[in-house]
């Protein structure tokens, strides 16, 4: 048995330095992405100031490092070292603490706005909690570089922390593919179309293809059993090397397909990044003359049949084994009970305990994604300002006169993935607090700039939906006013959205 499960969750021990080289570099890069809305999304001069924060339920409230430097001076500092940190994992400088404080910044990024994270976030925060536990500096490193002896170390390695990153990468295809379970995934094979249809996301290409519905059809069932088929072949105990590998293929072709198609920020790379681990021993044999000449030092010895052992700091030890294994059985139980199929009633008994692991360690997850259906509405945003000569301008269109036609392409309306999910959550989650202070914050920042005549007296923020209807039948539009400020005497929230005065006008334009 035992035989059968070093067979199954081994990993290459370069393979695991080439992924740390990786997520480094993604860090750095979402850093840089983050750094222009520094003010603006993470300290008390922003549009999402303390007092705004989440229930418990979307916040890991220990992870504070955010919250305890909430000025613009305080969370560049905590920037630059997680930059710092980040650097070192592309270096290899002591791997282990390295990742250890950029998983704990990245993690208290995270707790300070979750209105701007995406499933790429979560993915990669859980990820790199599991790489604290695994050898990630035994290769490419600096530290390799000064631990001669190093280089006689199998390249192969297992551990329960390897079992439990391969079932972490499993769990999230299996479960986002068994909760795709709609008849659009499963029979129709519309699921694609409707994907694609979501402006906000969809790239002038996707535009394209939504002219051939049923050329999208065949890729529709590939995709959804790519997920479906991807924890067989990356857990498959026979021919592991080539089922992995083949996992790993289609996975990434699937992902170069999304990104072709959506606007997903760092989420592509993210999950191309994160299979980099279960590169076969194989596929490096064949890489590793390839890689740069400063690399190769290290990889000098004897062959990965080596019986040399790991030094003592990445031995495994009792505390390490005893948190790899509670670790497994939250993944494999909150997963469980997200799956509709397996019918799990949700005692408090258990879900409790489990939420609060979760919120913890900060591994909470749903890989809803897309799932049980695409949602079938969207639409595009409108931040109208009254100014005091009487022009209503939008400000999301550096102030030019308001339309209500619907842009050209809604994604480009955009500066980023996180203005995205800050407009998606203002939307989805109707808190009826955060738009009126966002409103109130872009007309502060607006009157800052602008003479007497063109200060705004009120902004209102309005989402046009657009329903999306099956191939070939006609849109349908409505409108919301979803805030205002000043605000009205009674707050406008989810149930309560006043249609707002653009209505007749959009029916007419479209």
């Amino acid at each position: 048995m035992l035989q059968l499960l070093r067979r199954t969750f081994t990993i290459d021990l370069r393979a695991l330095a080439l992924m740390r080289i990786s997520i480094g570099f993604l860090l750095l890069a979402d850093l840089l992405t983050r750094l222009p809305d520094l003010a603006t999304f993470y300290t008390h001069e922003g549009n999402f100031p303390l007092r705004y924060l989440t229930s418990a339920h979307y916040t890991s409230k220990h992870l504070f490092a955010y919250r305890w430097l909430d000025s613009p001076w305080g969370a560049g500092c905590l920037f630059a070292l997680a930059g710092l940190a980040a650097l070192c994992l592309v270096l290899g400088v002591r791997s282990r603490l390295s990742m250890a404080v950029s998983w704990f910044l990245l993690a208290s990024l995270h707790s300070r706005n979750t209105y701007v994270l995406d499933m790429g976030d979560v993915y990669l925060r859980i990820v790199m909690l599991w790489c604290i536990f695994l050898p990630m500096g035994a290769r490419y490193s600096l530290e390799a570089r000064r631990h001669p002896d190093w280089v006689q170390l199998p390249n192969r390695f297992f551990s329960l922390a390897a079992a439990g990153y391969i079932l972490q990468v499993s769990v999230v295809y299996g479960v986002a593919g068994i909760l795709k379970s709609d008849p659009l995934w499963t029979t129709r094979g519309d699921a694609l179309f409707y994907a694609l249809s979501i402006d906000q996301f969809s790239t002038q290409f996707a535009q394209k293809l939504l002219n051939y519905p049923t050329f999208l059809r065949p890729f529709n069932f590939l995709a959804l059993w790519a997920e479906l088929l991807a924890p067989l072949l990356i857990c498959a105990p026979v021919a592991t090397t080539r089922f992995r590998l083949f996992a790993v293929a289609i996975l990434t072709a699937l992902h170069l397909g999304i990104a072709s198609c959506l606007h997903l920020g760092l989420l592509v790379p993210i999950c191309i990044a994160l299979l980099i681990g279960l590169w076969p021993a194989e596929l490096l044999d064949w890489l590793e003359p390839r890689l740069p000449k400063f690399m190769r030092p290290v990889l000098e010895g004897p062959s990965s049949r080596s019986g040399h052992a790991l030094p003592n700091n990445y031995q495994p030890n009792k505390t390490r084994s005893l948190f790899a294994t509670s670790l497994i059985v939250y993944i494999v139980v909150q997963n469980a009970l997200v799956i509709p199929q397996l019918n799990i009633k949700p005692y408090a008994l258990i879900v409790t305990p489990v939420a609060n692991y979760g919120r913890f360690f900060a591994v909470l997850q749903n890989w809803q994604l897309f799932a049980p259906y695409p949602f079938p509405d969207d639409g595009w945003f409108i931040l109208e300002g009254n100014r005091q000569d009487g022009v209503i301008v939008d400000l999301l269109r550096q102030g030019q006169p308001v339309s209500y036609y619907k842009p050209a392409l809604v994604s480009a309306q955009f500066k980023n993935q996180r203005w995205r999910r800050f407009y998606q959550n203002l939307w989805r989650r109707s808190n009826p607090l955060h738009i009126p202070n966002y409103c109130n914050w872009e007309m502060n920042r607006w009157n800052r700039v602008h003479p007497d005549g063109h200060r705004l007296t009120k902004v209102r923020f309005i989402f046009v939906q657009e329903f999306t209807q099956p191939p070939g039948v006609p849109l349908t539009l409505k409108s919301y006013v979803m805030g205002e400020y000043p605000s009205p005497a009674v707050n406008i929230n989810a149930s309560t959205l006043e249609e707002c005065h653009c209505q007749d006008q959009l029916h007419h334009e479209h």
